[in-house]
């Protein structure tokens, strides 16, 4: 049993010594403004995702916020919450959110113009079937349902993404400890990371929720500012071709 467990571990050493391997060849064909460009970018794209999916839920708590039975949960509130309060770009957003669900989840086409009746009874079912009595637990039905549509991120991709980001800032970190923008990207990366964990973990009063996500936009608009100083306005351009590369060889190691 002994000799058994003992080969099982020096199996286990030389996958784990074949894949750092891989890893380390495979880093050392970027250069270190390559590879913190690539940290940025799987950082960003926790971060902005993690506000999208609490702006899509601040829409959604709001327009159910005088809701008081689940009667109130029907196609006329369907259509304001799709209207935004005329705020065309975030109407589009919520078209597409909505759309998305009931063609992905419901099966059911054009929920907005010939269906908006199909999505209310299935929001209400799922309620009865979760004994929730509260109409505003709408919010929490439609935003898993929204990851199972794949207009919201699921928590696998955020995950993945943080690994990532964590991932190659250590080898920025072994490669050039004195990188004058690595603190940079691990501040970015730890805020992103607390913005994702409130998302996760949401629990919180609505003008808590608003006062907070209203410093979140803020504080991503100013971190795409600081990276415009880092890598240049024309960043994608310059670092696109090595990041695209990087990510596919990350996926072939991964699978």
């Amino acid at each position: 049993m002994k000799k058994l467990v003992a080969l099982l571990l020096m199996i286990a050493m030389l996958i784990c010594t074949g894949s750092c391997a891989i890893y380390a060849e495979s880093t050392s064909a970027y250069t270190v403004d390559e590879l913190a460009y690539t940290a940025y970018c799987e950082i960003g794209a926790v971060y902005y995702s993690s506000i999208r999916h609490l702006e899509t839920l601040g829409g959604l708590w709001e327009s159910l916020a005088d809701k008081t039975s689940w009667d109130d949960v029907d196609a006329f509130w369907v259509y304001e919450y799709w209207l935004a309060d005329g705020d065309f770009d975030e109407a589009m957003q919520r078209g597409m959110f909505l759309n998305a669900i009931g063609e992905k989840k419901l099966g059911v086409d054009n929920v907005l113009t010939e269906n908006m009746s199909a999505l209310v009874d299935a929001i209400r079912k799922e309620a009865a079937a979760r004994h929730l009595t509260d109409p505003k637990s709408a919010v929490f039905i439609l935003l898993a349902w929204g990851q199972e549509a794949g207009r919201l991120k699921k928590e696998e991709t955020y995950q993945a993404e943080l690994q990532l980001g964590m991932e190659v800032i250590r080898t920025l970190m072994k490669l050039d400890a004195d990188d004058a923008y690595l603190d940079t990207l691990k501040d970015y990366y730890k805020e992103a990371s607390a913005i994702h964990k409130y998302m996760a973990d949401f629990s919180d009063t609505y003008l808590s929720f608003t006062s907070k996500l209203k410093q979140y936009q803020e504080s991503y608009d100013s971190w795409e500012i600081e990276f415009d100083f880092i890598f240049g306005t024309d960043s994608y351009e310059t670092y696109g071709d090595a990041y695209s590369r990087f990510l596919k060889e990350w996926e072939a190691q991964a699978q």
